[in-house]
């Protein structure tokens, strides 16, 4: 900046009557940062551009998806574990059990070193020898349906069978109140009397710890077991019947003339319906129906 001064007067004939001073200050272009000042001033500005960007997130968390964050929040602390009911039982004329309910356990996520597995069954033994703790909460108590006569009444009684993921959700099959990996009567009486052996099942509220095992349970109903049914069957004819056929092929029916009861129902060649809730691979179905 020039500031301008000036004198009047006489001072001879060297200077003129005026006499323009002129003084020049300091210049006003910005001062440029260099060395330290540079540095901090570019911390202190990513740092306001951080803080900028994580309060817009720390707003969008807690107030536009808030309540769903809470929802899963509460969902991977409360599970909610379902309860299987036993299947009902069949009984002979007499009253003997011709099939039983071992107690066995369904894997319904990841078994072992968080590796994802299907669903399957695991009996009490093939647990112990596993590294899933019994208090995962993918491990949920269920049972494995046991026929005690199962070459001899294999046509009669029939098997179950697993429900595939298409079968439950796919509307043209009316098995939406199940869930996958649920097993039904696939055939003979099994799959005639589906509905009053099935029962219904129960539900437990468990809360659980990081690593998915239960801590406690918070709300419990009980499941409500199968309708057991008696038959006209009569199980020790049944097997003397199966063991006259011997190695023919055929079929014997034993009848009480006066009410009209099967007492005795055989056909040969038979299989063994205990392999069903092993798995059968697809090599061995296409050998039972051939």
């Amino acid at each position: 900046m020039l500031k301008r001064f000036q004198f009047r007067g006489s001072f001879g004939k060297v200077f003129g009557d005026t006499i323009e001073i002129s003084k020049k200050r300091g210049a006003t272009h910005p001062r440029q940062l260099t060395g330290w000042g540079a540095r901090i001033t570019l911390f202190y500005t990513c740092l306001m551009i951080f803080f900028f960007f994580l309060s817009i997130r720390l707003f969008h968390l807690t107030l536009v998806e808030g309540a769903q964050n809470r929802n899963l929040s509460e969902q991977n602390r409360v599970k909610t574990a379902v309860i299987h009911a036993p299947r009902g039982i069949f009984y002979d004329r007499r009253g003997v059990p011709l099939v039983q309910n071992v107690p066995a356990y369904r894997v319904t996520g990841p078994c072992i070193k968080n590796e994802p597995c299907p669903t399957q069954f695991m009996t009490q033994e093939k647990l112990a020898s596993s590294n899933l703790s019994r208090d995962s909460v993918y491990l949920e108590r269920d049972f494995l349906r046991q026929y005690i006569y199962s070459f001899e009444m294999a046509h009669l009684l029939g098997y179950l069978g697993e429900l595939s993921a298409e079968e439950v959700t796919n509307p043209f099959y009316t098995y939406q109140d199940y869930l996958t990996g649920d097993r039904l009567g696939r055939f003979g009486l099994e799959a005639q009397w589906e509905k009053n052996l099935r029962g219904i099942d129960g539900k437990e509220l468990i809360e659980v710890d990081a690593a998915h095992n239960k801590i406690r349970t918070l709300g419990k109903i009980d499941a409500i077991p199968g309708t057991d049914i008696t038959l006209a069957i009569d199980s020790d004819l049944q097997r003397i019947a199966y063991q006259a056929m011997g190695e023919y092929s055929g079929a014997i029916v034993v009848s009480k003339s006066k009410t009209g009861e099967i007492l005795a129902l055989v056909s040969t060649p038979s299989f063994d319906t205990n392999e069903f809730h092993k798995g059968l691979t697809t090599e061995a179905y296409q050998q039972l129906v051939t």
